[in-house]
């Protein structure tokens, strides 16, 4: 019988030399063994996705079947290549497998939501005595997508169910305290105006809360103090259907 050239690794296991039906009953020994349930670590927590949980079901006729490719493609330069890799070092091939994207997509979610924590740069708020005070930054962390997802598939390509590291970023604050503590004095001014907004026979003061809302903090080589456009036009289109508001009971054609 045919067998597999020296050399070739389907997932973590050895095959060369096997023939197809030996090749595959060890495939299949082998996936009995391991748990199929990939472990990511961050700290003292542990996260794990099953197998069985995004139907996991792996296609041994098929990987054998490529194995079994190897040196054989009927190219000269190809299989000469591959033979003499399988010499040297030997030739890894991925183990050929399906699952439910959606349910993994699921529990990669779950996985993410639970380890993200949104970044936060330093505010200024509006204390009950009147008084401004800047709110310290608060550094971010993200899991890494795509070197989580890629970690997943490895595992899942090498049968390879090994604790792993969740990859994630620090996500670090763009406005600091110290940002806003050198503009405090300008925002302290700015808040102090009293602003009246007419429209027809109404008229709106904005008091310190709402002029502080309508301010925003870009930084390029210094803090910059800007208005918030969005929140702006969204206090302007309030007021504008306060002004279009019809009296009650007032019926017209």
């Amino acid at each position: 019988a045919q067998k597999i050239i020296p050399g070739v690794r389907v997932g973590a296991l050895n095959v060369g030399g096997l023939t197809y039906l030996q090749a595959k009953n060890a495939l299949q020994n082998y996936e009995q063994k391991v748990s199929k349930v990939v472990t990511f670590k961050l700290d003292s927590k542990e996260f794990k996705i099953s197998g069985s949980e995004i139907n996991l079901v792996y296609d041994w006729d098929s990987s054998v079947s490529r194995a079994f490719e190897v040196g054989r493609t009927g190219n000269f330069f190809i299989d000469n290549k591959d033979k003499i890799a399988c010499i040297l070092r030997g030739l890894y091939i991925s183990a050929i497998y399906d699952y439910d994207d959606n349910l993994l997509a699921g529990e990669i979610a779950v996985i993410q939501a639970e380890n993200n924590v949104e970044m936060q740069d330093a505010s200024i708020t509006l204390a009950e005595d009147g008084s401004l005070t800047v709110v310290t930054s608060k550094e971010g962390v993200k899991v890494v997508g795509d070197s989580f997802y890629n970690a997943l598939v490895n595992s899942f390509d090498r049968l390879d169910f090994s604790i792993k590291t969740l990859p994630v970023k620090k996500v670090t604050p763009k406005i600091l305290e110290s940002d806003l503590k050198s503009v405090l004095p300008q925002v302290k001014k700015i808040v102090a105006n009293q602003i009246t907004i007419r429209g027809g026979s109404k008229s709106w003061i904005l008091d310190k809360a709402q002029l502080l809302n309508l301010l925003q903090f870009q930084k390029k080589d210094n803090v910059e103090i800007s208005l918030n456009e969005p929140k702006f036009e969204a206090y302007r289109d309030s007021l504008a259907q306060d002004v279009n508001k019809l009296p009650r009971g007032q019926v017209t054609r």
